[in-house]
């Protein structure tokens, strides 16, 4: 048998129940659960029992758990670090959990802390750049740090073997309720369901049979993929967190603001407002849409308004015609500038790379990105409109602009 069918075995004779399904390969070594016939809603399609979950608990009560318990305060994610723990320390030949460790995946290529520069630089322009470094110095942090409170950490584990189990651990886990108690866990078979915003189960650690159950929540017909859902979430935390992109993410994907002042009256400006940081998505009536109009504001203020409005609410609404034709000037100035800072992909690019690929997933992140600018300066640019008097009013789904112009500068829809 191959490493696949004895951990399959090994699932069933510890009590693993998969009710009409089976167990599919694809290319790449991917693989996924499929209905073997109809399934009816409400099914219980699989069933772990709990002595074939590592949960954060075990690692805790581990030899490497009990070293840190006085240090928790060094881990931001000391639950995944407990899981990881104790994967690392039972990882070897023999041991009961080997069958489930021997079929974890291997290549984790697809997920960008593996990549090298060459791959990095596709995403130029992006701030996933940036989040691309931070999460691969909070690891090595976390290794260092281990390495530190733990005797022959560093000996036993290189930060290879380390960065490989974060992101296992990291990509495959289920945050379940054990005994009125918030426990991570990994949860064989149940990690091998693909993601959809749409899932086809529900799942959770049933009390009264001391398992983990994925039950059916519509009908399903046969041979269909089973889907689970990693919740809803922008391109670059698909990526950095499950090494994929959706290609069509638009109520996700967003891009990263951070907007500072220039040089004139920056002491008066800052003291109002000095910057705005945050993601921006498509939603017109977000905070931090707003916020940014509020800064902009401010920040093509001359002194004379600066020294007599020295309060934020002053700059909530447009102050007058002129003044909010600068401010949308300025916003999209900002837009043009943050879209010839990407490199390797635009609006005529063609996604023909292989399904995955990294090529592939940078082109989903970035396309993602580069429509939410191109939304907002199509959007800006009809407020131009508004302002020099060429259009009367925007869609009704934004009422809140309106509304602001219809208040402040007199604009009546």
């Amino acid at each position: 048998m191959n490493d696949y069918e004895i951990f399959v075995k090994w699932c069933s004779d510890n009590g693993a129940k998969l009710s009409e399904l089976s167990l599919k390969t694809y290319s790449n070594n991917e693989r996924g659960i499929h209905s073997i016939q109809g399934i009816r809603k409400g099914k219980t399609l699989i069933d772990i029992p709990e002595k074939i979950l590592i949960t954060d608990k075990m690692g805790e009560e581990s030899e490497y758990g009990k070293m840190i318990k006085k240090h928790c305060k060094y881990f931001n994610n000391l639950k995944i670090i407990y899981v990881m723990l104790y994967i690392l320390q039972t990882n070897k030949d023999g041991h009961f959990f080997k069958p489930y460790y021997n079929i974890l995946p291997k290549n984790m290529d697809n997920f960008p802390i593996f990549w090298d520069k060459e791959d990095i630089v596709l995403l130029s322009g992006s701030n996933s750049v940036n989040e691309i470094i931070i999460r691969q110095n909070s690891i090595l942090k976390d290794y260092e740090k281990l390495c530190e409170l733990i005797p022959e950490f560093k000996n036993k584990h290189s930060i290879r073997d380390f960065i490989w189990v974060r992101t296992v651990v990291g990509s495959r886990n289920f945050g379940i309720m054990i005994d009125n108690i918030s426990r991570v866990a990994m949860v064989p078979i149940s990690d091998l369901l693909n993601h959809d915003k749409n899932p086809d189960v529900t799942w959770a650690f049933n009390s009264r049979s001391r398992s983990f159950k994925m039950v059916s929540n519509r009908y399903l017909k046969k041979g269909k993929p089973i889907t689970d859902t990693y919740g809803n979430k922008s391109n670059i935390k698909y990526l950095l967190f499950y090494g994929f992109t959706l290609e069509d993410n638009v109520e996700n994907d967003v891009i990263y603001i951070n907007i500072v002042h220039g040089k004139n009256n920056l002491e008066e400006k800052n003291i109002i407002k000095k910057n705005v940081v945050g993601y921006l998505n498509t939603n017109i009536n977000s905070s931090l849409f707003h916020d940014i109009l509020l800064f902009l504001r401010v920040s093509i203020s001359g002194l004379d308004i600066l020294e007599n409005n020295k309060t934020i609410s002053y700059y909530q609404k447009p102050i007058s015609i002129e003044h909010e034709k600068l401010t949308i000037k300025a916003f999209i100035i900002y837009l043009n500038t943050k879209l010839k800072h990407y490199k390797y992909f635009n609006k005529d690019s063609i996604n023909n790379y292989e399904k995955f690929s990294v090529k592939w997933n940078c082109y989903n992140l970035i396309m993602g990105e580069i429509n939410i600018i191109k939304f907002y300066l199509s959007y800006l640019n009809n407020i131009q409109m508004i302002l020099h008097g060429k259009k009367k009013f925007l869609e009704e789904k934004d009422n809140i602009y309106n509304n602001m112009l219809s208040k402040i500068i007199g604009f009546d829809k």
